[in-house]
């Protein structure tokens, strides 16, 4: 098994240390007048976002939320959003985000399932949701009573993070507040933020990576920008003008289509890539075009990120997804999966029968993710493990064959899943997404994909994306697309 490890020189005096001063009371002493939070053309101070966090954690005492209650947030971003996330922590509460794109039945569930005791949420979206106590958000910060904000345990849990729901039910991360203040502190090493810098909160604050951004820019005291209701990537990024961006592949690939937003994102510090592989004609293209990107290999059961490189990487540095970070270590396993321990690695998974630990005696989590170390220590990731599957006696991965899929002009989103086949047991199929003034019929794909794959790894067949997931925020299940192709092919 190889192992690599990224713990700096104070790590045995931090993994000693649980109390930590509210990060937030020591920038509002030290950089009172700095922004903090921008929405617009509304701007927030440091002093100002913590009198709100005070007023906010003052509210939720009064309305009965104790220390390790568990209090959901059904929103989309907002200020009142980061106000009550923060305002959580330091009460020593559990917040708990949801997807507000679940079904009314999955929230439901979820909600009764990790026993929620309130819910913080708007008119609408509460009237979704009857059985659990709702706190307005707007409430939250209206008020004149104002609470103390204390220390931080960092060993209290802290959030619960559903990490699906498409079309089965989330798993429940427990992750306690050290896990996301370590992963925060670890990124601010590698991408190291400064007096002036302002990162875009981009990714949903029901994720991981949008909790991440968070943290990292209170931890540096720079500023985060909220993108206004129902604005575009396109326009946020033109409008708040930030120096720093997370991104999904998709997000990447639309930004580079328009010519203004791609004028700015070659001026931006760092652009962080995260979520599903990223194909390696857009890293390409991206590292030609002069965007300063960072690849990265993450997970919410490590409170995000856990490989990342570096700044001023090569190109070739970029088709992997970097190196391990501070606070966290990496194995690869005999049979080439991925482990991960640390000061990041989650807590367990909460379920009916209390808290499931999937850990091996050495406190290793197996990722399901397969992959390999290369020379320089610089992680490549395969594919998922239970992705995998035969045809015809050859290991098929689908993420190989994605990733030729991106190669081609147009195309913008792929699943490939297995179909059963009498002679090989299973042969790939493919969902596809394209865009653009020219889309490729099915016998073109298969054709163009000969340039990158071998006859076996062809897919049989290529359905177009299906309708009722267009306009969806949601990663589909391969399990959904699965059971779609077995219809079509009835």
């Amino acid at each position: 098994m190889i192992s690599v490890h990224a713990f700096d020189s104070t790590f045995s005096k931090r993994c000693l240390m649980s109390l930590l001063e509210s990060p937030l009371t020591e920038a509002a002493k030290l950089s009172g007048r700095t922004p903090a939070v921008s929405v617009g053309k509304r701007t927030i101070t440091y002093r100002e976002l913590k009198i709100l966090v005070a007023k906010a954690k003052a509210f939720l005492e009064n309305s009965g939320v104790h220390q390790e209650s568990r209090v959901a947030i059904l929103a989309d971003n907002s200020v009142e959003y980061v106000v009550a996330l923060l305002a959580l922590f330091h009460s020593g509460t559990v917040a708990c985000p949801v997807n507000p794109r679940f079904t009314d039945q999955t929230i439901s569930d979820y909600l009764g399932r990790i026993e929620c005791t309130h819910l913080i949420a708007d008119a609408k979206s509460a009237a979704r949701q009857r059985a659990v106590p709702t706190i307005d958000p707007g409430r939250l910060i209206s008020g004149t009573k104002t609470a103390e904000l204390g220390n931080l345990d960092l060993n209290m849990d802290a959030a619960v993070i559903a990490t699906s729901g498409s079309t089965s039910d989330p798993k429940t991360v427990l992750l306690t507040l050290g896990n996301l203040y370590y992963n925060a502190l670890g990124s601010n090493q590698n991408i190291p933020l400064e007096e002036g810098d302002n990162w875009l909160l981009s990714l949903p604050l029901y994720h991981v990576g949008g909790i991440g951004i968070v943290l990292r820019s209170l931890l540096a005291l720079t500023a985060m920008a909220i993108p206004e209701y129902q604005t575009s990537l396109s326009e946020s990024v033109l409008a708040d003008r930030p120096s720093h961006l997370s991104l999904v592949h998709t997000q990447l690939y639309r930004l580079m289509k328009d010519d203004s937003a791609l004028s700015y994102l070659r001026m931006m510090k760092g652009i962080l890539l995260g979520g599903s592989a990223f194909p390696s004609s857009l890293i390409s293209s991206a590292f030609d075009t002069g965007l300063k990107i960072h690849t990265s290999y993450g997970l919410s059961e490590m409170a995000s990120q856990v490989t990342t490189t570096g700044r001023s990487a090569s190109r070739a540095e970029l088709g992997t997804s970097g190196r391990i970070l501070p606070h966290r270590e990496l194995s690869i396993s005999s049979e080439g999966e991925i482990l991960v321990k640390g000061l990041t690695r989650f807590k367990g998974y909460l379920g009916i029968d209390g808290l499931d630990k999937p850990f091996d005696a050495s406190g290793w989590y197996a990722t399901g993710d397969l992959g390999r170390l290369d020379d320089d220590n610089n992680l490549l990731v395969i594919g998922r493990r239970d992705n995998q599957f035969i045809s015809g006696g050859e290991n098929i991965h689908p993420e190989e064959i994605e990733a030729a899929f991106y190669r081609l002009p147009g195309v913008e989103e792929v699943i490939v899943i297995p179909v059963d086949d009498p002679e090989f047991g299973q042969r790939p199929a493919a969902f596809v997404k394209q865009t653009g003034s020219v889309e490729l019929n099915e016998s073109e794909l298969r054709t163009s994909l000969t340039d990158f794959l071998p006859g076996f790894k062809l897919p049989v067949v290529c359905y177009p994306w299906p309708s009722e997931l267009a306009a969806s925020r949601l990663k589909p299940s391969r399990r959904y697309l699965i059971d779609r192709a077995r219809l079509l092919r009835a």
